[in-house]
């Protein structure tokens, strides 16, 4: 459990780690996808390079009903029209890459073999393109803080469960070691006394065992609630922040 949990605070702790280390940006940039330099639309990613690639996956479905393959740390979908970007067929390219501090993905699309959108030559297209990229940057950061919020809840949640029990227990314990002392006030047999004397010894031990944990409980109930309130307000500032992009 304590290992769980301290792997839990860690992740809870990315997205504040990635708003430190650097300011939320959507910039054209020339980037090396293969043995090609493209253009594309770059942003900074919330934690790991597979976990936005996964992302985009599920954005292109849905958003363009696309189905985008894996090579590594690309995603592409050869040959395919998006109205929205393009008039013309191409391969919507997202391509994964870590920086000094933070990860990044790139959004292309390429129109031939060396060829990609780029505002010189593609104003509007490209101008679409960073509509298409900023939607899916604005899902990518819903989703992460989202994934993160359902997994503290259900932390809470276990740890709501674990912490009634707890509770439960002590309440029953309290109750044997009160009938436990009645049943020595009452008992004239030494041989039974004895044995009943040593089972209270037990049953308080336990009781106060068990009642030592619960405050731990309550703290890191505490402390994730409070976590789980953070990430949301994060949540909003994010997506205001990219509003603005």
């Amino acid at each position: 459990m304590k290992r769980n949990f301290s792997i839990l605070c860690a992740l809870l702790l990315l997205p504040f780690m990635l708003v430190a280390q650097q300011h939320l940006f959507l910039d054209e940039k020339e980037i090396v996808i293969g043995e090609n330099n493209a253009t594309a639309w770059v942003f900074p990613v919330e934690g790991e390079i597979d976990g936005a690639l996964s992302h985009l996956q599920d954005y292109a479905k849905e958003r363009s009903k696309l189905k985008m393959k894996g090579r590594g740390n690309m995603l592409i979908a050869e040959d395919v029209s998006i109205p929205a970007v393009a008039n013309k067929n191409g391969d919507l390219i997202g391509y994964g890459f870590p920086l000094e501090s933070y990860n990044a993905v790139g959004i292309a699309f390429q129109l031939g073999y060396d060829v990609y959108l780029n505002s010189e030559q593609w104003n509007q297209e490209m101008t679409n393109l960073r509509n298409y990229a900023k939607e899916f940057m604005s899902y990518h950061y819903e989703r992460s803080y989202s994934e993160r919020i359902e997994s503290a809840e259900k932390e809470i949640k276990t740890l709501n469960k674990e912490l009634a029990k707890g509770e439960k227990q002590v309440k029953k314990l309290e109750k044997k070691i009160e009938r436990t002392g009645k049943k020595i006030a009452g008992e004239t047999d030494p041989l039974q006394t004895q044995e009943l004397e040593a089972e209270l010894t037990t049953l308080t031990v336990d009781q106060q065992r068990l009642q030592e944990s619960l405050p731990q409980l309550r703290s890191r109930l505490e402390l994730l609630r409070g976590d789980v309130n953070n990430l949301k307000n994060q949540s909003l500032t994010i997506q205001s922040a990219i509003i603005t992009l």
